[in-house]
């Protein structure tokens, strides 16, 4: 892994997070809803990438042969 991949990660996702997060702000019903889903749902990601992915990837990975 890239030292940059984990800057990139964050920053793409905290575009879509601002982005869905303005949903939140609507006071139709659905599209609150639908915002809030979001948000929870890409941070949660975000965490899941940056902190076990790395960790899963260090624990299964195979040794390359040359």
């Amino acid at each position: 892994v890239h030292s940059s991949t984990p800057k990139a990660v964050f920053l793409s996702n905290l575009t879509s997070l601002c982005t869905f997060s303005a949903l939140s702000l609507s006071s139709h019903q659905g599209i609150y809803s639908i915002g809030i889903l979001l948000t929870v749902g890409l941070f949660t990601l975000m965490l899941l990438t940056l902190i076990s992915l790395p960790a899963l990837l260090a624990t299964f990975s195979r040794p390359r042969q040359l």
